[in-house]
């Protein structure tokens, strides 16, 4: 990723986009990981490249439909989404024992699901959220104009 922006590459990466392999769940790996995310921010904002994190779950007919309903229903009664239910079990049944012997799964290398696949979690939060500033800047029209 900083190779990319350092050479005007766009690039296009997975989460997490800056997680050392070496993070742990102390408050030195957290002050390293705001640390490295400042330098990628100064390197994205001083670079001509297009950054990007995958995202792809907004392109999931599941998603687009529930989007879809929810931005309809916010405009027909312009009532806020203020409550969302999102959870997800990485379409396996593991044992507690098992998370952290799996090579592919953060637990054992000390960080967990947010890190994971729950980047994709807080992704499709925002995304949902914005429906209520979209459907504020487009009110429906009203029936007693």
């Amino acid at each position: 990723l900083r190779w990319a922006l350092e050479h005007n590459v766009d690039v296009l990466v997975d989460k997490p986009p800056i997680i050392p392999h070496s993070f742990r769940l102390c408050e030195a790996s957290a002050a390293r990981l705001a640390s490295d995310f400042e330098q990628v921010l100064a390197l994205a904002e001083q670079s001509e490249s297009n950054a990007m994190v995958m995202s792809q779950r907004r392109a999931h007919p599941g998603y687009r439909f529930v989007h879809a309903y929810l931005s309809a229903f916010v405009r027909q009664w312009q009532v806020p989404l203020s409550y969302i239910d999102l959870y997800h079990a990485d379409g396996m049944w593991c044992m507690p024992g098992e998370m952290c012997t799996r090579d592919y799964h953060p637990y054992k290398y000390g960080y967990g699901k947010l890190m994971f696949s729950g980047y994709h979690f807080v992704d499709l939060l925002m995304w949902l959220l914005s429906i209520n500033d979209e459907e504020r800047t487009h009110p429906p029209p009203s029936r007693f104009s």
